[in-house]
């Protein structure tokens, strides 16, 4: 993996290895765009007409962006 001389003095202040590093920055990645698809989901579905499903894919949307947004916090 190439990485700049910022990435690499960030893995160094970690005390991580380069594969430990990649794979770090690598489940950041997916987090990241999972954040960005929940909260795009929560938004046209608060817009919609509030049935008993859009509800529970509301709430169930909800969670799981709260999850999502915790983990990437750990990581960061």
């Amino acid at each position: 993996m190439k990485m700049t001389l910022k990435q690499a003095f960030e893995m160094i202040e970690r005390k991580e290895t380069p594969a430990e590093y990649g794979k770090r920055i690598k489940r950041i990645r997916r987090l990241a765009n999972e954040r960005d698809k929940l909260t795009d989901k929560i938004d046209v579905l608060e817009v919609l007409d509030n049935s008993d499903k859009d509800m529970d894919r509301l709430t169930k949307a909800k969670k799981r962006l709260a999850k999502v947004l915790e983990e990437l916090e750990k990581l960061n």
